[in-house]
């Protein structure tokens, strides 16, 4: 999630604007802020997908999302009355962000006091402090370059390339350095047996959810932080069944 969430945080909160120009035209200038402000979202309902989705209703949970929904609804009717009316669709957009955030808020939660597991804040603070250098080297090339097509193709390449080289050199990425191996096997290799032994896309799979999803863990082989004994107990406490594992 990280991996591709903050350059494309990135990406729209610089580029956002030209990008939806380049697809819907003009008459739609009053969506450029809007879209800025959600950009988040690409972050926000990635982790909530994989707390809701991945755990809470796997762990048969739904009476538990179904409250947060609700929770999550009602603030957004109360946010919409305080907001929306004066500001318009800036405010819809900082409406929707209070809401996913009040969710993933409530799932988080829930998963810490049910499962003892505390979501990853501290992994999200560094790639967060990472990406701040991105930012300033996409403001500068928005404000050198200007606003036009040549600026988009730019920026992407900067933003790839910075990401690239952030998550193996800096981060350490397993993904991204088992990615890394393999485009340096592929490229050196002079025997198809031995491209198809570097290239394994179900190894590189699975060690993307385990790696840049800390959540995947939970589904699959048990919590990182407590005992498989404690999370067997916990599951039959809270839905009054046995937990057979596949």
């Amino acid at each position: 999630i990280y991996l591709f969430s903050f350059p494309t945080i990135v990406f729209l909160l610089i580029a956002g604007p030209d990008l939806l120009h380049l697809f819907v035209g003009d008459g739609f200038e009053g969506s450029y802020l809007p879209l800025r402000i959600i950009s988040p979202i690409v972050l926000i309902i990635g982790v909530e997908q994989i707390l809701v989705i991945q755990i809470l209703l796997t762990m048969h949970q739904e009476n538990t999302v179904l409250r947060n929904s609700f929770i999550g609804a009602f603030a957004a009717l109360i946010f919409n009355i305080l907001i929306t009316a004066s500001m318009g669709a800036p405010g819809s957009a900082i409406v929707w962000v209070i809401a996913e955030c009040v969710i993933m808020a409530l799932s988080a939660f829930d998963i810490y006091r049910k499962y003892d597991y505390l979501m990853p804040i501290k992994r999200m603070a560094v790639y967060s402090l990472a990406y701040i250098p991105l930012l300033l080297i996409a403001i500068f090339i928005f404000r050198a370059v200007g606003s036009n097509y040549f600026m988009l193709a730019l920026l992407a390449f900067v933003i790839v390339i910075y990401a690239f080289l952030t998550e193996v050199f800096i981060l350490k990425n397993k993904v991204a350095m088992l990615l890394m191996d393999t485009i340096r096997q592929l490229l050196h290799s002079n025997h198809h047996e031995t491209r198809n032994n570097a290239f394994n896309p179900t190894h590189i799979s699975h060690l993307a959810l385990s790696q840049v999803d800390p959540y995947y863990f939970i589904v699959s082989m048990g919590l990182p932080t407590v005992s498989i004994q404690k999370t067997q107990r916990n599951y039959e406490e809270n839905t009054g069944r046995p937990r057979h594992d596949d």
